[in-house]
């Protein structure tokens, strides 16, 4: 398997990478978890921006990972937007989802972006391609809460992602 390299941090080679999340509802309060995190030497911060408290706003959202690419300097920066059904703290129609997707592709400040495998659905393929030609690595992810699926249907969502 080969390893994917970030900014310097090669994914899939050495140690287990540090990822350090941020959960803050207000932009002040996740720049500055950001401004703390970025001396230290985890390799990456993820910005869970559906704790977010201004989630709903395209501008607020493209401002504060702006915000956040610039006081991070040359940390990695994952953003993820877990949804309700996948265990975050907010309900995104699919629509609004794909949007929030898009618009954190446009900001050109992401280096990881997650993308929910049951949210996305049949979009997957397309999204994965925008992020690429965004030059945005994807950590797709899948939950369930219930049990663990078998190896086969693992195997299947692996393959699927």
């Amino acid at each position: 398997m080969s390893c994917v390299n970030i900014r310097g941090c090669r994914i899939g080679e050495g140690r287990p990478k540090v990822i350090l999340p941020i959960v803050e509802r207000t932009e002040a309060a996740i720049l500055e978890k950001a401004a703390q995190f970025s001396t230290l030497s985890a390799d990456c911060v993820e910005w869970r921006a559906d704790w977010f408290e201004g989630f709903q706003s395209p501008a607020a959202i493209a401002r504060c990972v702006q915000k956040l690419r610039v006081t991070l300097r040359d940390k990695l920066l994952l953003v993820t937007f877990r949804t309700k059904a996948e265990g975050g703290e907010q309900a995104l129609s699919h629509k609004e989802y794909l949007a929030f997707l898009r618009l954190i592709l446009d900001t050109d400040c992401a280096d990881l972006l997650d993308i929910e495998f049951f949210t996305a659905g049949a979009d997957l393929p397309k999204l994965v391609e925008q992020a690429h030609s965004a030059g945005v690595a994807v950590v797709c992810s899948s939950h369930d809460f219930a049990k663990t699926p078998p190896r086969a249907e693992l195997v299947h969502r692996i393959v699927q992602m």
